[in-house]
């Protein structure tokens, strides 16, 4: 897989920690600036995407329902299809969702350029439309990842039976999710993303699983990126990558009895600056890196438990460059020490075990 943001010329952090070995922190918040404007770059690429409004509201007559504001639909699905069967090609379509309960619907976004709008979008409101599962897969590409893309905002999508937002297929596109809490019972995830093309943007959300040893959020896609957001876990990591690019951004990750708060494989990529980091469990692990991982890590409060777990945790092929890192007095403050030359300081130097 290439670098999601090659075209931007960022460098990569393998590249930083072997091009004259340690670096000072200058050289890491370079690096970290040119990720946050080239994902910048990218987001304002996706422009005004949608251009005609459905409206939804469960409380509605359905027998009378058009999909005005007058006489919305039901259900979010009945303006899901109507979509599908009236829309313009190309258009971009916004389903207004006013608050109530849609948990029975399991809900397919195969479409490019939709947008579901709950109140929660609205700064005035104070009530969720609560939504049950919600799987995108597109079935064709509206030209470039940006533009083949659906938006989520306002909403609360909450489920005991399947993930509360699944990214499959293989057609590349950008979810983006604004406003909304994803929340899974026992045994499902939070998001689940196996589409290696998916792109997903997430700011000022909350994302969390109810005492699941599964991951709350597992991707294998090309680049997540998430800003402002809770990440809850149970028994399981709060993030589970295993591919691409995934960068995190003033974010709490906190796990209830859980061991590790985020999991790395494969050759994927992870940048974490200014986020709490508090695996709860005894022993438990902040990071655990395998493969070829690479991890950046700036500015970030660690409070991971004394005991036998680490910060981070890796092992030989692992590159971590880490600076202006606070260690929580009394908690732990080891790195692993397998992780050999990988293991750069760019102004910080934790205790190596």
């Amino acid at each position: 897989m290439s670098n999601p943001l090659a075209d931007a010329e960022v460098p990569s952090v393998f590249e930083i920690a072997r091009d004259q070995g340690s670096r000072n922190a200058r050289s890491v918040y370079k690096y970290l600036y040119a990720v946050n404007e080239a994902v910048s770059d990218v987001y304002a690429q996706a422009g005004s995407a949608y251009g005609r409004t459905v409206y939804v509201d469960a409380a509605s007559d359905s027998a009378k329902a058009t999909g005005s504001s007058a006489f919305p639909f039901a259900t979010i699905s009945a303006a899901l299809a109507h979509i599908d069967a009236e829309g313009v090609a190309g258009e971009g379509y916004v389903v207004e969702i006013a608050a109530g309960s849609y948990t029975a619907e399991t809900l397919t976004i195969s479409r490019p350029k939709i947008h579901l709008k709950g109140p929660q979008a609205h700064a005035t409101q104070t009530t969720y439309a609560t939504v049950g599962p919600i799987v995108v897969n597109w079935s064709s590409s509206a030209g470039t990842p940006q533009t083949t893309n659906c938006t989520l905002s306002g909403l609360l999508i909450a489920t005991g039976s399947a993930n509360a937002l699944t990214i499959s297929g293989s057609v590349a596109g950008t979810v983006s999710v604004m406003a909304c809490n994803f929340y899974a019972e026992v045994g499902y995830r939070a998001v689940n993303c196996t589409n290696s093309n998916a792109r997903l943007r997430s700011f000022a959300c909350e994302f969390q699983n109810q005492l699941s040893a599964l991951p709350t959020i597992a991707w294998a896609g090309f680049w997540l990126d998430i800003r402002q957001a809770n990440l809850y876990t149970g028994t399981g990591p709060a993030l589970a990558q295993t591919a691409g690019l995934v960068q995190l951004d003033s974010c709490v990750l906190q796990g209830v009895t859980g061991g590790s708060m985020l999991t790395a494989s494969g050759s994927s990529q992870l940048n974490v600056s200014n986020c709490y980091i508090e695996p709860s469990a005894a022993n438990g692990n902040g990071f655990v890196l395998a493969g070829t991982a690479q991890l950046t890590i700036v500015q970030n409060l660690f409070r991971v438990p004394a005991g036998t777990g680490r910060c981070v945790d890796g092992v030989l092929g692992n590159v971590v460059v880490h600076a202006l890192n606070v260690f929580a007095p009394t908690y732990n403050n080891k790195f692993q020490t397998a992780i050999g030359a990988g293991l750069v300081a760019a102004s910080t130097t934790p205790t190596l075990a």
